[in-house]
């Protein structure tokens, strides 16, 4: 039996969707002086496009992307290569992290990456069903992840590595990671850190968040502070829509990474929960989806997207409340960002098309792997 799309999904994206074009005219409406309208009109094409990547991912069954794993590899690595190859010389804010497009836009390659390694990913664990738990899997997978922390580190984006080493490790772990495993790969990890943590710009980029009021007057510092400003001026019903100040002398990156709090300083901290809730939400639909899948496939992949979504939410809104790092995310379907946007708008299509294919009856299909862990019940 063919199931309906899962429309609590589907208009719960479309309406946070659309909420972001207005946020993003409100937080961005001073970035550019002059052109009030640049980046609305940039992300409202964004979305137009996007809306088309979802209808399209919609018709596309699941299958079609298993047996395509290894051109969703290439794809997925290609891009992170052709930014480095291709991004304009110094790159944006030091990262050579977007190829400039014919008319002026960009193409953030890591977007399209994250959608793509999570098809390759999930194809690649079930082609391994029953060797998961074994180190002839585990360096393989520790082989792919180290590929890829070295492009992630040559454009510098510690915050997508971030995200991407949480999204395949939580994958690694429902198809079933051994503890042994686990252990062997935060050892790995800390090895990463200490790299990382090795280079003085990124170390103070770490720990600014720690303390960001000593820090305010330098760069990794500032941004929290003054998000953090702009989250307590909101109160509990902000100070009206369009009445940022933050976002006018002091908030850098208001329609980017810092959404959240100007979205909190003009809406107030009520209306910046029931957001929050809202992604939620979101993330708690995908999980759900790919705990109905009928195949394995179908729930990693499931699963990789709504790891994507939750990262990306831990990461932003938890370095505008300055429990995290500042790691320089956009926040899923909120923020400024046609690349991002797309690509969000993508994965909810291949969602869709995975709640399509549910059996629609109760409980999960038995072409699950008991190997599996399950997740979202």
């Amino acid at each position: 039996m063919r199931a309906k799309l899962d429309l609590p999904l589907l208009l719960s994206v479309l309406g946070l969707s659309l909420f972001g074009l207005v946020m993003v005219y409100s937080a961005s409406v001073f970035e550019r002086p002059g052109e009030p309208q640049y980046f609305f009109l940039r992300q409202l094409v964004a979305f137009g496009v996007g809306i088309v990547v979802l209808w399209g991912a919609t018709r596309v069954a699941p299958s079609f992307w298993q047996a395509r794993a290894s051109t969703l590899l290439l794809v997925g690595f290609g891009v992170l290569v052709a930014v480095l190859l291709f991004a304009p010389a110094g790159g944006f804010n030091g990262s050579r992290s977007w190829i400039v497009l014919p008319g002026g836009f960009l193409l953030q390659g890591v977007e399209v990456a994250k959608l793509c390694l999570i098809g390759y990913l999930s194809a690649w664990l079930v082609n391994r069903q029953g060797k998961v738990g074994t180190f002839e899997t585990f360096w393989p997978f520790v082989g792919i992840c180290t590929a890829l922390s070295v492009l992630m580190l040559l454009q510098p984006d510690f915050g997508s590595l971030a995200v991407l080493i949480v999204i395949f490790a939580g994958m690694f772990w429902v198809a079933g990671m051994t503890w042994q495993q686990f252990g062997v790969g935060l050892a790995l990890l800390a090895v990463l850190l200490a790299f990382v943590l090795s280079t003085p710009y990124r170390r103070d980029r770490l720990t600014a968040f720690r303390n960001s009021t000593e820090q305010v007057q330098r760069d990794s510092g500032y941004q929290i502070s003054n998000a953090a400003i702009a989250i307590g001026s909101g109160s509990w019903f902000g100070q009206g829509f369009g009445e940022s100040a933050q976002k006018r002398y002091f908030l850098p990156e208001p329609s980017t990474d810092a959404i959240f709090a100007v979205l909190v300083e003009e809406l107030g901290f009520v209306f910046g929960l029931l957001t929050l809730s809202l992604l939620c939400f979101i993330v708690w639909r995908a999980y759900r989806i790919g705990a109905q899948a009928e195949s394995q496939f179908s729930q990693l992949m499931a699963f990789g997207i709504g790891t994507w979504f939750a990262a990306h939410i831990v990461f932003t809104i938890g370095a505008m409340l300055q429990l995290v790092p500042l790691t320089g995310l956009p926040l899923p379907f909120l923020s400024q960002g046609g690349s991002s946007l797309i690509m969000n708008l993508a994965a909810v299509g291949v969602l869709l098309a995975i709640s399509r294919e549910r059996s629609g009856e109760k409980g999960v299909s038995g072409k699950v792997p008991t190997r599996t862990r399950r997740v979202g019940a």
